[in-house]
């Protein structure tokens, strides 16, 4: 998504996309963007709030020329000017480019592959749930399941080596998948981290053999 990779929504083609913007993008949070193409804006309705609750059918109207023509409130402008300097650093590194994210690819690539080879063949166990790094579909994070072992003990162990890494609910990747962990190539940012946190997670699976 937006910060990890290149994101041109013109070029994708979507009516809508959201994203939230504390992470991959650095924002502060409870930063979030919204892009609505101008032929679907233009159809859609929007309802009111106000005071906590929903000021009911007749509020539902139609949006004009600006998003913020029906909303209720005053926006936080600390986040906003804080998202818009969260941008410029991201252009800084050539994010528009593509830079960010050929780099972000490379690093997650690379733990791919070393974690396939240092871990993989001796835990068959473990299974990868991710795109192999010539998929169109990979994106900076890889996930796969630890067989019998609990996520919450993989991130007890690796906590304690300084690593954070993601516990997967089963319902957030399929219900073939189970007892599975996230890793992002944002904190771990080259292939020098990668590998290092490939090491330590050999070490957890060997000591739960």
């Amino acid at each position: 998504g937006a910060g990890a990779v290149r994101t041109k929504v013109g070029e994708l083609g979507c009516d809508v996309y959201t994203a939230s913007c504390q992470k991959w993008t650095l924002g502060p949070t409870a930063s979030a963007l919204l892009y609505l193409k101008k032929e679907v804006k233009e159809k859609m309705k929007v309802c009111e709030w106000q005071n906590g609750g929903s000021l009911g059918e007749e509020a539902v109207a139609s949006f004009t020329s600006s998003f913020y023509t029906h909303s209720i409130g005053t926006n936080n402008e600390g986040i906003m000017f804080g998202l818009k300097r969260s941008i410029d650093f991201l252009e800084s590194f050539g994010y528009s480019e593509g830079r960010i994210e050929t780099h972000n690819l490379a690093v997650r690539d690379d733990f791919y592959e070393y974690l396939s080879e240092v871990v993989l063949k001796e835990h068959p166990d473990v299974v990868m749930y991710s795109p192999r790094p010539e998929s169109e579909l990979k994106s900076p994070l890889v996930t796969i399941s630890l067989g019998k072992r609990t996520p919450l003990s993989c991130f007890s162990y690796l906590y304690q080596k300084d690593f954070v890494i993601k516990m997967v609910s089963n319902n957030q990747c399929g219900s073939n998948c189970k007892n599975a962990v996230r890793f992002a190539f944002h904190g771990y940012n080259t292939k020098e981290e990668g590998r290092e946190l490939v090491d330590a997670l050999k070490s957890f699976l060997d000591s739960t053999i």
